[in-house]
């Protein structure tokens, strides 16, 4: 999304954190920093192999909020992803941000539990672990810059974070999350469909018709090409948050007005990019589904 803008000091930590990169922001060096940070992750984020044994095991109700010394004082489990946050992030909004993912992975008849098992046991043996911070990126701390940088970027796969008390709240958090989801989970689970390394993949086929259709514009990417796993991995994350919350229904009231993505709503996408919807209906819909409206609005309330 154009207003996840982000610094080039940023990129050398998360490979492409917020997703936009501007050319005036990216050097030389720090494009030559990047490839030999993350050898060992696909896209500059996600590792390329599991890093733990760990089976995850669905809880409904109530997580508690760990403290931790550092930057980071605060950690949650959700479903086999984890989220560390700055003091200054309430545990209100970390609650709520625990049942938009509880309610993404409804636990109910009709969907495709063993599925859903096998995509939030990925996110928890590749490590996904969000960062949610306080205010813009822009002006993040540089002792929280440098835990991740020293921290968690060599341990986990950390692909964005999660902005807390800006504009478009309820988006910030349902962005971010699919980010992780799609980047690991369906990757993973569903690399037919999902993957985004593989091009022969299904999102990349759809992708490509929104990009000749002109539904979707991945100009504003163009400075990151010089890292062509990173810019495939940035424009295949973001064009899955397009398309799932399309499908959800929930773009044209809570996104954001910009060029990049022209299908508003679930009837448009399925008119007019009728293969990016049976793509989600077959797979993504069958596993998870879009937060309560209640939940939806009640995010919105800590921009």
């Amino acid at each position: 999304m154009k207003n996840s803008t982000i610094v080039a000091g940023l990129c050398v930590m998360l490979a492409v954190l917020g997703c936009k990169v501007t050319s005036e922001n990216v050097s030389s060096k720090t494009t030559k920093t990047m490839t030999e940070v993350v050898p060992n992750k696909l896209g500059g984020c996600v590792f390329v192999s599991p890093q733990n044994t760990v089976e995850v095991k669905p809880n409904n109700g109530r997580i508690e909020i760990e403290k931790l010394e550092g930057a980071f004082a605060k950690k949650m489990t959700v479903y086999g992803m984890s989220f560390i946050a700055m003091e200054a992030v309430s545990d209100e909004f970390l609650t709520e941000v625990r049942k938009t993912m509880q309610e993404m992975f409804p636990q109910e008849e009709g969907f495709n539990l063993k599925k859903q098992h096998e995509v939030l046991t990925y996110l928890a043996q590749y490590k996904a672990t969000i960062p949610v911070i306080k205010g813009h990126h822009d002006e993040m701390p540089e002792k929280v810059m440098e835990e991740l940088q020293e921290l968690y970027e060599p341990t986990c796969s950390v692909c964005d974070v999660i902005m807390y008390q800006v504009p478009l709240q309820t988006m910030e958090v349902v962005e971010h999350l699919l980010h992780f989801v799609s980047d690991i989970g369906l990757h993973y689970a569903f690399p037919e469909e999902w993957s985004f390394t593989d091009k022969n993949a299904s999102i990349h086929k759809v992708m490509e018709e929104a990009i000749a259709k002109g539904f979707y514009d991945v100009g504003s990417y163009e400075a990151m090409m010089g890292e062509k796993n990173i810019y495939q991995r940035v424009v295949v994350q973001e064009f899955a948050y397009w398309l799932i919350s399309t499908y959800w229904n929930i773009q044209e009231t809570y996104g954001p007005d910009e060029d990049e993505w022209k299908l508003k709503t679930r009837k448009d996408l399925q008119r007019q990019l009728p293969m990016g919807f049976e793509l989600v209906d077959t797979t993504v819909g069958k596993i998870m589904k879009v937060p309560s409206r209640q939940l939806l609005e009640k995010l919105n309330q800590f921009q």
